[in-house]
């Protein structure tokens, strides 16, 4: 409506759009004819709902919904794309779990990303943060770190409680 239109106005970066597959079928950034950078972070996975999360850094993108992880170089060329399962693969013992509600940042203070998730097993109960950490400012070849804080102790007593909708936070002390 009207508040739309008011709001887009005000708005002084460039007017993101849905690119549409090129003549090979890639998908990414591009120019649309008035010049506005248009940009495809991830296909549809399937889940519902999707729980997007993209960030930036210097030179390259991440970009995460529900079940997958790509890696994208500014130019909106995919340098890489894994399904949670593989891309949390060094963290084996939730490799059979649902991994969902991605969070992805750009920390400018370490130079790093930061993906987080949730994941939850039904049996046994069980429910972790997974953690990755980018081992570089770009992510695609330099890789990542892993860790997953178990969220089903309550103090020093195990529980059926499972963590949901992570999020993150940091400054130049400590990461949140």
């Amino acid at each position: 409506g009207k508040a739309d239109k008011a709001l887009a106005e005000q708005h002084k970066g460039p007017r993101l759009t849905k690119a549409s597959p090129g003549p090979s079928g890639s998908q990414g950034m591009r120019r649309d004819s008035s010049q506005q950078l248009a940009f495809e972070g991830t296909t549809d996975t399937g889940y519902e709902p999707p729980d997007v999360a993209m960030a930036a850094g210097p030179n390259q993108i991440v970009a995460a919904s529900n079940g997958v992880v790509n890696t994208l170089d500014k130019t909106g060329k995919l340098l890489g794309s894994q399904t949670f399962t593989a891309f949390f693969a060094p963290l084996s013992a939730y490799n059979t779990w649902f991994i969902y509600d991605p969070v992805v940042t750009y920390d400018s203070y370490l130079g790093r990303f930061w993906l987080i998730t949730a994941a939850r097993n039904a049996s046994p109960a069980g429910s972790v943060i997974l953690i990755a950490l980018s081992n570089a400012s770009d992510p695609s070849p330099a890789g990542w770190t892993f860790w997953g804080l178990d969220f089903t102790y309550d103090g020093n007593n195990k529980t059926n409680n499972w963590c949901d909708y992570p999020h993150i936070g940091y400054d130049t002390q400590a990461i949140y």
